[in-house]
């Protein structure tokens, strides 16, 4: 399936969706629809999900496509691998660590990282935003002085221009490279597959899959609103608190429960 670049696409709490109906130990459940989606259905429709409802007279339950309107919230600060490979970060990294602070060494850390990742905010803004369309710049201007170079193959300053040019395309191309492998979590990822649109479409699905579109309240109604769907799930938690539970623990199956030895190797 992910050979042909198809995801599976499902929300909601149902997931048997077919059933034999026959009774007792006759009955057999099993999860053979599906809803796949390809790259191109989450980059135009990145708000949608399939939902499966109950079956009805049919022993197959069918699927209804659903549209959220989803605004995300300003993601919290996230180190990106990438910006090591950016020219000026290790001069942000000092600057930020030079902080004066008379603390206990804890306080230290805490309140230098805070400023590190202040001024790392800001100079991401500035300098590492839009990574694709910089790395296409950096692309087109090498080729640019490479056809320049090629019509004059002995002008030096042309050569030491093309060479400056092409470390910066590799540092901006290599930055991509790291922000895009973390953004995505695509371990198995080539070099072959370094920019293309595939690549850039996993972050996407990976973003869509950290989204909630919907939560079903104690009350069994559906709550689509962001905002509203916070204050549902802070409210099941803080019910969770303090409360007794009402499932009984056998005792009995703890006792028998074999304790796990580990040997290390200096035992």
């Amino acid at each position: 399936m992910r050979g042909y670049g198809m995801i599976l696409f499902i929300l909601g709490r149902l997931r048997i969706l077919w059933s034999n109906s026959s009774l007792c130990a006759g009955r057999i459940y099993s999860r053979i629809d599906r809803c796949l989606v390809n790259h191109l259905w989450i980059t135009s429709f990145p708000g949608s999900g399939a939902c499966f409802k109950p079956n009805g007279v049919s022993d197959h339950s069918h699927v209804l496509l659903c549209w959220y309107d989803v605004h995300l919230k300003k993601s919290p600060f996230r180190f990106s691998n990438g910006w090591v490979q950016l020219p000026g970060f290790l001069d942000i990294v000092k600057k930020g660590w030079q902080l004066d602070v008379i603390e206990n060494p804890m306080s230290v850390l805490v309140l230098k990282l805070t400023n590190l990742k202040n001024l790392l905010r800001a100079w991401v803004a500035n300098t590492g935003s839009d990574m694709h369309k910089r790395v296409n710049e950096a692309r087109c201007d090498l080729f640019k002085m490479q056809t320049l170079l090629h019509d004059s193959p002995n002008d030096v300053q042309l050569a030491v221009q093309e060479k400056q040019m092409l470390g910066k395309y590799g540092n901006l191309a290599r930055a991509e490279l790291a922000i895009m492998k973390q953004r995505s979590d695509c371990e198995w990822m080539t070099m072959g597959d370094r920019g293309t649109r595939y690549f850039h479409s996993m972050v996407k699905e990976r973003r869509r899959r950290n989204v909630i579109f919907s939560v079903e309240d104690e009350h069994g109604n559906t709550i689509t609103d962001q905002n509203q769907i916070s204050v549902t799930i802070v409210q099941f938690y803080e019910g969770l608190m303090g409360s007794e539970g009402d499932m009984e623990i056998d005792t009995s199956v703890i006792d028998s429960m074999s304790p796990r030895v580990v040997l290390t190797n200096y035992q």
